[in-house]
């Protein structure tokens, strides 16, 4: 056997692990994609449930603001009268 054989013999037993190696790779990538892609749904989903919760309490805050704003221009009216008949 001479060094061309052996030299065959180290590179293609190499050729092959590397080839092994890469498949494995490969495979790990593809399932880290796919858990990507579960939480990036998942992600999705709760900013979406958070939109939608902040329009429903921006919708029940206005009301509530602007009578709030009415109760106080009420009282402050009833006190100004309060103090004017007095």
């Amino acid at each position: 056997m001479d060094a061309f054989q052996v030299l065959v013999i180290i590179l293609s037993a190499f050729l092959g692990l590397f080839l092994i190696l890469g498949i494995v790779l490969i495979i790990m990538l593809i399932k880290i994609s796919v858990k990507i892609k579960k939480i990036t749904t998942t992600v999705g989903d709760a900013t979406e449930n958070i939109k939608q919760f902040t329009e429903n309490v921006r919708r029940v805050a206005s009301p509530a603001i602007i009578t709030q704003i009415m109760v106080k221009w009420v009282r402050n009216l009833i006190k100004q009268r309060r103090k004017n008949n007095e």
